[in-house]
């Protein structure tokens, strides 16, 4: 279980990540195109 934990941890991690780059790359408009979609 600790496993399957740790895993959903680091795909969050990997989300947050990927969400934070596009954020700092596109900015606000990019923000709400994300959004949106």
């Amino acid at each position: 279980k600790k496993i399957i934990f740790i895993c959903i941890i680091v795909l969050i991690i990997k989300n947050s990540t990927k969400f934070a780059e596009t954020f700092l790359v596109l900015g606000e408009h990019g923000y709400i195109a994300h959004v949106k979609n």
